[in-house]
């Protein structure tokens, strides 16, 4: 199994889980062979090591309460609270807020680097997974990236804003396609992409609460 099932405010968290999750999973694997892969090349017994990175509040939806649950370290669980802590290893990041949660991904660039480099160093595989936040309303972008208005009609603001919102999102996953590249990993990662939902915004639906459509899901 991949998760659990999804419930509203992710209150499964407090439940027991009927499954395992693939962070789990790749942990007893990980524990199955303790004997080091040799220098050859053969990574078949590295063991993995999760991580889930976001710029998010993960005050959102009983998030930092599900993350622990599905397997992650709180150690290498990294939200927008510790981005923006004094304790932050790379500096506190002093980004304004894009949506009601975020700030932009800028600040992760360089934990990624450093999952990469440091498996590389201690012979582990990684488990990356990567939550963007961008798109979601009322889809602003950050303050360095160019917004180009689609229309002089107000009625559209929303649709034009989902728009550049939707472009600096595709940026963002590029960049993290070339941190990839420069580290030298890209020909030996399984890049999976994943949306939760549609959002119908040229019909007036700018979140998902006011989606009566099943199909937008």
């Amino acid at each position: 199994g991949i998760g659990p099932v999804a419930a509203d405010f992710n209150v499964e968290s407090k439940h027991h889980f009927y499954q395992p999750c693939l962070t789990h999973i790749l942990d007893v694997f990980g524990k199955l062979n303790e004997t080091k892969a040799d220098k050859s090349g053969d990574f078949s017994s590295f063991p993995w090591k999760s991580f889930f990175f976001q710029s998010t509040t993960d005050g959102f939806d009983n998030q930092a309460s599900l993350i622990p649950v599905l397997g992650f370290s709180k150690d290498n669980f990294i939200t927008k609270e510790y981005l923006q802590s004094d304790t932050a290893r790379h500096g506190k990041s002093r980004l304004a807020d894009v949506n009601y949660f975020s700030i932009p991904e800028y600040p992760l660039e360089e934990y990624i680097k450093d999952t990469f480099r440091d498996a590389k160093e201690n012979d582990e595989r990684v488990f990356l997974t990567h939550l963007t936040s961008t798109t979601h309303h009322a889809f602003g972008i950050p303050k360095s990236e160019k917004y180009v208005k689609m229309t002089e009609q107000k009625e559209l603001n929303d649709l034009s804003n989902y728009v550049n919102a939707v472009g600096y999102g595709d940026r963002w996953l590029g960049r993290i396609m070339e941190l990839l590249e420069e580290e030298g990993v890209a020909n030996q990662t399984l890049v999976i992409l994943a949306g939760d939902h549609g959002m119908p915004v040229a019909e007036g639906g700018v979140a998902t609460y006011n989606n009566d459509e099943a199909a937008s899901f």
